[in-house]
């Protein structure tokens, strides 16, 4: 772009470079003044620096931990239904919940996708709320409830996993909507001749 002011950025280039580059930075030099961080130049920048920088690719965020009764706070209540005589007598169900403002372990990407995907089981202090009653068993319910909150946090990881794509299936998407848009003007231009095929018999 001869002719017009273009701006070196004087700390993204060796200094040797930009001076060779830049009249207006050698001659700044010359007379001894101090180089600003930009200078303004009516020389043509070097391609290199004009490029875009591809994007970089997102990095994939770790899996979730193993749950353990360390991560969540438990309380027991009295089963109810069938079960027997221990029914109403015994607290083996379970209410497990998860602090997910507290839990630093999660990705905060984790943690949004989980109160979209469950956000009927959240209440107003942002606990993910979890029973279960399964068994007679005050620790198989434990370990229910722990597999069910488990399953929940892995299908928020990978929600939120960034998604590679296929080139070749791009390549095939790209294709498909150019087959359509070719449907689409050869049926334009078919109603666009029917249009003018009835005018002229009218005119005749």
């Amino acid at each position: 772009m001869f002719g017009r002011t273009a701006t070196f950025v004087l700390q993204q280039l060796p200094l040797s470079r930009a001076l060779s580059q830049c009249p207006a930075a050698a001659a700044a030099v010359l007379r001894g003044r101090q180089l600003h961080s930009t200078v303004n130049c009516s020389a043509q920048p070097p391609a290199s620096a004009a490029a875009p920088v591809p994007a970089a690719k997102l990095p994939a965020i770790p899996p979730v931990k193993r749950i353990s009764r360390d991560d969540v706070d438990i309380q027991f209540a009295r089963s109810s239904g069938a079960g027997g005589q221990n029914v109403n007598k015994v607290n083996t169900k379970v209410d497990m919940r998860l602090r997910l403002d507290a839990a630093s372990w999660l990705d905060e990407e984790i943690k949004e996708a989980v109160r979209r995907a469950e956000r009927n089981r959240i209440n107003k202090e942002g606990e993910l709320v979890l029973t279960s009653q399964r068994t007679r068993s005050q620790a198989d319910n434990v370990e229910d409830a722990l597999t069910k909150l488990q399953e929940i946090l892995d299908a928020a990881w990978k929600a939120v996993q960034p998604i590679e794509e296929d080139p070749e299936k791009k390549k095939e998407i790209q294709k498909q909507l150019k087959r359509g848009n070719e449907r689409r003007l050869n049926f334009k231009k078919f109603q666009s001749d029917k249009k003018k095929e009835r005018r002229s018999k009218i005119d005749w």
